[in-house]
């Protein structure tokens, strides 16, 4: 009789230790995908963030670019486009951004100390283009001197214009152009039109080209 309890009670006991023992696989196995969960959460988490210092990467690459000026720089450069420069930058930097001048450029025509100023169109002409007074009609010049009715005209005033706008004339180029203000500076100004053919290097030839686009008023 008490062998037979005994064997009852072996049997319970092993029953109970197996049934303990699939328990702990289950347990263990569920804490294996609670970690695995977990792993998974952080990497997505990590990508998440990533994305996000990609998009705020770009808003600082944006904010940069809204700092800068911006300029279009045409006419004879190599490359002509917009390009954007720090502030305070000069047009030496917008041209050379450009790829410099071409052969045929008039490199003298713009002032290259001048600071850029942004949405600004820096057109730089060909010597040709100077010689035969052909330049674009939207180009941006320094035009400060002069007065209103100058512009209305159409002609430049000899007494008022810079050396740029002299420069526009067919014939005149920089040094022809620093003769007329050194002239005129000088004599007090210009009487007539026809007193420019006083000016060292201007003759007959360029006077007659320049007389009707010109004027002392």
């Amino acid at each position: 009789m008490r062998k037979k309890s005994f064997i009852i009670i072996l049997v319970m006991a092993t029953l109970m230790l197996v049934a303990c023992g699939d328990k702990a696989e289950l347990y263990m196995g569920a804490a294996a995908g609670t970690d695995v969960g977990a792993d998974t959460e952080v990497k997505e988490t990590a990508i998440g963030t990533e994305g996000t210092e990609t998009v705020s990467g770009s808003s600082s690459k944006q904010s940069l670019k809204e700092e800068q000026l911006a300029c279009y720089v045409c006419g004879a450069v190599v490359m002509p486009g917009v390009y954007y420069l720090t502030e305070g930058s000069r047009k030496q930097e917008a041209v050379l951004a450009a790829g410099g001048f071409t052969e045929a450029a008039a490199q003298s025509f713009v002032n290259l100390a001048e600071r850029v100023k942004d949405g600004e169109k820096i057109y730089i002409p060909t010597e040709d283009e100077l010689e035969a007074g052909k330049l674009p009609v939207d180009s941006d010049f320094d035009t400060d001197a002069g007065t209103s009715a100058e512009a209305d005209s159409g002609l430049i005033n000899l007494n008022t214009a810079d050396k740029n706008q002299l420069m526009t004339l067919p014939g005149i180029g920089e040094a022809k152009a620093d003769s007329i203000i050194a002239y005129r500076d000088g004599h007090g100004g210009f009487k007539s039109p026809e007193e420019i053919l006083e000016v060292q290097g201007i003759k007959d030839g360029i006077y007659n080209k320049i007389k009707d686009k010109v004027t002392v008023d």
